[in-house]
């Protein structure tokens, strides 16, 4: 299936991950995604990679787009229930 953007965002690829403009992105996703990118980088050499599974939460300054900073934040990474296995 044909992927498609949506009225917040558009699709597009990164052949490198240090090139996705976080800076343009809502602020929490320099935590949560950062934080999923280098789980999948380290686990894509293991045989058996885990699933990287967390709960969250992010707290914004009033404001809304307009200010885009977040006040508190909290991420729990949970185990996994099993692994998948590797390409």
């Amino acid at each position: 299936s044909q992927r498609r953007g949506c009225d917040e965002i558009e699709p597009k690829w990164f052949q490198n991950a240090y090139d996705i403009p976080l800076h343009q992105m809502f602020a929490d996703d320099t935590v949560w995604l950062t934080m999923l990118l280098k789980h999948y980088d380290t686990s894509m050499q293991q045989p058996m990679r885990q699933k990287l599974m967390f709960d969250a939460w992010f707290h914004f300054h009033p404001g809304g787009e307009g200010t885009n900073s977040m006040r508190h934040h909290f991420v729990q990474v949970n185990r996994p229930v099993k692994s998948v296995p590797g390409p």
